[in-house]
Parts: structure tokens; C-alpha cells; sequence
């Protein structure tokens, strides 16, 4: 009888403290250690985050008796590949910008990108919330880039790091039109994006702006809808977009967070 009650105790413990943490406030990261329903890079993207983000990414270094100069230093994400993930949470601008990939073919959106983490799609008040540990929602707008323009929410964002430097990744599958003459051209997006970075923290201890942060845009897939009312042409060459892959960084190593109080204009 003596250990039917401990056990009973035991079980009440237990449900106390699980109720407890999901009390935790809005703005605790609530950890759920290694989530079993995270998505790997991979399988969103068909290649590896060190395929993607093997790239330059610039650092400032700065000489006694000289000016500050930039160079810039291969950095593969494999050394952040893990579940010790900082906050991301904010609203950031990332801009101005600046085309790694592809090399000369165009030129970088001439807007602002702009994307946060965490929140509620319809109230942006409640932004601060919604990420639990590896899991975090987004919203992502690349104004005036005809395939990337229209605003994009999801509540799956995954979010891999070490520390303050992180890689978060999510799977884009939405209906997008833009004007080609009189006709409206509707077609199908499937995209892999990513955005990796290193967190900073303000002077007073609060998580801050993101440095060296880079936006990665894979085209797994592309299909004009309705063809019969496009030029075959234009079908080929928006079709043609699948399997691009465009990279862009910040070019002057600091996108910053919005600390107004008032949200970004998302609609311009």
C-alpha cells in the first residue's frame, strides 16, 4: 500500500511540473530537446546546408594605423548543424543587398527584404511569440523580385545552431501571379529558403540585430498554370526558373531589428 502511494504521489508530481512549463510566459523558448517532426535541411532543400551556404560571408578586421577593411572567409554551416539554437526571434530588414549567387545574371531587389520570426500572422503585437525551441513561425517578403514578392507565412520554420550563430529553413509551396502584359501569368512556387546568420545581443542583455546574415532561395519547382493564356515563350523562360539557386547577403554585415514598436511596411 505504502508504494501505490508514492507512486501516486509521484505521477501527481509529474503532471504538475509538465503543467507548469506549459505556463511558462509568452516570451520563454519553451525546449522540447530533439523534436522527432523536424524536417532535415535536406529534404526541403535536396542538398546539404554546406552545399547551399558554402559560401563568402564578409568580416570586418581592422589594422592599428590603418582603416577598417573587409575581406571575406569561407564559413560552412556543418559547425552549427545542432540543437543549441539561439532566440531569433524579431522583425528584421535586411538591407542593403547583395547577390552571391547567381554570379552577374541580375541585379539585387532594390528593396528592403523583409522577414521575422516568431508571432502571430495577424496581429503583429504578438510577434514575440511562437518559438518553441527548433520550431518557429515566419513571414518573408522580397518586394519589387517578380517569383518572391508575394508575402509568405509559415508556422514550420526549423532552426539549427551553436550558440549565437544559426541556420533557420522552410518550405515554400504557394500560388504567385505577376503581370505580363494584360494577362495575369499564375503559377506554382515550390522553394526551399533559408536565412543563417549570428544572433548579437543589445547592451542591455537583449537579443539584437543578426550579423553576416544571408537568405538562400532554391527553386525545386516551378509550373505556369495557365499556359493557354501565355506566350509559350514566357511559359519557358518562367518554368526555366526551377532548379535556381540565389544567394544574397547583407552587404554591410548588420541586419537590424525593429525596435520602434511599430511594424515594418510590409505592403510597399
Amino acid at each position: 500500500m505504502r508504494k501505490r502511494k508514492l507512486l501516486f504521489f509521484a505521477v501527481l508530481l509529474l503532471s504538475a511540473l509538465t503543467y507548469g512549463c506549459l505556463k511558462e510566459e509568452d516570451d520563454t523558448i519553451i525546449l522540447f530537446g530533439e523534436e522527432g517532426y523536424i524536417e532535415s535541411f535536406d529534404t526541403i532543400f535536396g542538398m546539404s546546408a554546406d552545399s547551399v551556404f558554402a559560401i563568402p560571408i564578409r568580416v570586418i578586421d581592422t589594422i592599428i594605423g590603418q582603416d577598417t577593411i573587409y575581406y571575406d572567409s569561407i564559413a560552412p554551416l556543418s559547425h552549427v548543424d545542432g540543437i543549441n539554437t539561439p532566440d531569433v526571434r524579431g522583425e528584421y530588414k535586411f538591407d542593403p543587398i547583395e547577390v552571391v549567387m547567381p554570379v552577374g545574371q541580375f541585379e539585387a531587389p532594390q528593396y528592403p527584404i523583409l522577414f521575422r520570426f516568431g508571432g502571430d500572422y495577424e496581429f503583429y503585437t504578438d510577434y514575440f511569440h511562437g518559438q518553441n525551441h527548433m520550431v518557429v513561425h515566419c513571414d518573408i517578403r522580397i518586394p519589387g523580385l517578380e517569383l518572391n514578392s508575394e508575402l509568405f507565412h509559415t508556422e514550420y520554420a526549423y532552426v539549427k545552431g551553436n550558440g549565437s550563430s544559426f541556420f533557420a529553413y522552410l518550405k515554400r509551396d504557394q500560388e504567385v501571379q505577376t503581370p505580363i502584359g494584360d494577362v495575369q501569368v499564375r503559377f506554382r512556387l515550390n522553394q526551399g529558403i533559408a536565412i543563417a546568420g549570428e544572433r548579437l545581443v543589445d547592451s542591455i542583455g537583449v537579443p539584437g540585430d543578426i550579423r553576416n546574415c544571408s537568405i538562400a532561395l532554391y527553386n525545386k519547382d516551378v509550373k505556369v498554370l495557365n499556359p493557354e493564356e501565355v506566350p509559350a515563350s514566357f511559359v519557358e523562360a518562367i518554368e526555366g526558373r526551377k532548379g535556381l539557386l540565389t544567394i544574397y547577403r547583407d552587404m554591410d554585415t548588420i541586419t537590424e531589428m525593429n525596435r520602434s514598436g511599430q511594424p515594418y511596411n510590409w505592403e510597399d
